[in-house]
């Protein structure tokens, strides 16, 4: 998180220090014409056979058996053990890589889970 003063000067605060009241946010006041910019919570999703897809906050580090069971669990026919991850590598490449449950998610996986073939 920063703050920038109506005078132009930028101060950063960890946002986490700052809702627990302690760090040099602590004690942060607001004035007129400040901006304020919080910057966006990492994400992961979750495709495939399980109860809830969708998008979900990476708020702290989680494996993929976490990441699933946040998202409802395995859906009936869903497979422990076909699970894919794609994610993004530093020049912007999309690859995919297979995953077991103990493999830890990092911000912006997408977590596929497939099909049970029996």
């Amino acid at each position: 998180m920063s703050v920038r003063r109506a005078g132009g000067a930028i101060q950063k605060f960890d946002s986490k220090d700052v809702q627990a009241g302690r760090g040099p946010g602590a004690s942060l006041r607001i004035a007129n014409n400040d901006e304020i910019f919080v910057d966006l919570a990492p994400f992961y999703y979750i495709y495939g056979y399980v109860g809830h897809t969708g998008e979900f906050p990476l708020l702290r580090p989680l494996t993929v058996q976490q990441a699933i069971s946040i998202g409802g669990g395995l859906a009936t026919l869903g497979s422990e053990w076909r699970i894919k991850i794609k994610r993004k590598s530093g020049n912007g490449e999309t690859y995919e890589v297979p995953a077991s449950l103990d493999d830890q998610v990092e911000a912006g996986d997408t977590i596929i889970v497939s099909e049970r073939i029996f």
